[in-house]
């Protein structure tokens, strides 16, 4: 893909199309190189959302992603303002990624 021959830059040409027409395949190859789309393994029997990256969630005191700034863990506590999808309440890694997520604020524990 990266020679330039007739073949390679017809392959990049088809690449690009693609990239261009086709959101999703945009999505992945976005998230695949950035690392977005890192999931780390979570033991058996926690919430769903652990280990996984967290969304940019609008919430009352800003956006989640700014509130991560300062680089330290952020616990939401969500039973106020739920969230579709989300529990009562998760601690949120400072790199986005889910540290523990349940029903119960005061059980969050740093991963």
């Amino acid at each position: 893909m990266t020679a330039f021959t007739p073949e390679g830059q017809d392959l990049r040409a088809l690449l690009s199309r693609l990239i261009a027409t086709v959101p999703e395949l945009s999505r992945e190859l976005a998230e695949r190189l950035s690392g977005l789309a890192v999931a780390y393994e979570r033991p058996p029997g926690v919430h769903p959302l652990t280990g996984r990256r967290a969304p940019n969630l609008r919430l009352p005191d800003g956006e989640l992603f700014t509130l991560l700034h300062p680089g330290r863990h952020v616990l939401l506590d969500l039973t106020t303002t739920p969230h579709e999808g989300w529990p009562a309440a998760a601690l949120i890694r400072p790199d986005g990624h889910v540290a523990w997520a349940g029903d119960d604020p005061s059980k969050a524990s740093r991963s």
